[in-house]
């Protein structure tokens, strides 16, 4: 189990802190589905429903951020800070029916 994201009894992921989930990016392979943290931060699970691996791509257009601003991500699932990025996301070979979670921070 993964302490650092937390799921409603009704299976909707619900951040530690406050705010309601919100689908992204409804596809026939792919759901992005996000909500604020505290501190200006975002949650954000990117869903391979595929049965092959696929990038997955987060925009700031989808979550009403400026394109200019940049944001530290930290993957969840693996619990590791990663760099800063600018106007997207990307996260590389998730596999069939897998997940990539991240935390957005601003830089």
């Amino acid at each position: 189990t993964n302490q650092q994201f937390v799921f409603d009894s009704d299976g909707t992921f619900r951040p530690n802190i406050s705010g309601l989930c919100i689908d992204l990016q409804p596809t026939t392979q792919s759901q992005v589905w996000g909500g604020p943290l505290a501190n200006a931060a975002y949650a954000a699970v990117l869903l391979n429903r595929d049965d092959i691996s696929l990038n997955l791509t987060i925009k700031w257009s989808d979550l009403d951020f400026p394109k200019t601003s940049s944001y530290t991500i930290r993957n969840l699932w693996q619990h590791k800070d990663m760099e800063k990025f600018s106007g997207s996301y990307t996260a590389f070979n998730v596999p069939g029916h897998g997940v990539a979670m991240i935390k957005l921070t601003p830089a």
